[in-house]
């Protein structure tokens, strides 16, 4: 399943760089918070989407590696 879910977890490691990147390096050298940067709901989405992905691949390493 991690196969067929490839592109959607690389598309989402994509946006959250996209997104990261200048939060680490402007925002905070800018003296914003996360708080004011990114707003609840799209950190709990956000969160919610990489759970999924987290527990599927952790359920494949598993499998793999008879854990």
């Amino acid at each position: 399943e991690v196969r067929r879910r490839i592109r959607e977890i690389a598309e989402l490691v994509s946006e959250l760089a996209a997104v990261r990147g200048p939060a680490f390096y402007g925002y905070e050298r800018e003296g914003i918070p996360p708080s004011e940067a990114f707003k609840m709901d799209y950190a709990l989405k956000v969160y919610e989407r990489v759970a999924e992905y987290v527990e599927l691949i952790q359920r494949a390493l598993s499998e793999h590696l008879g854990l």
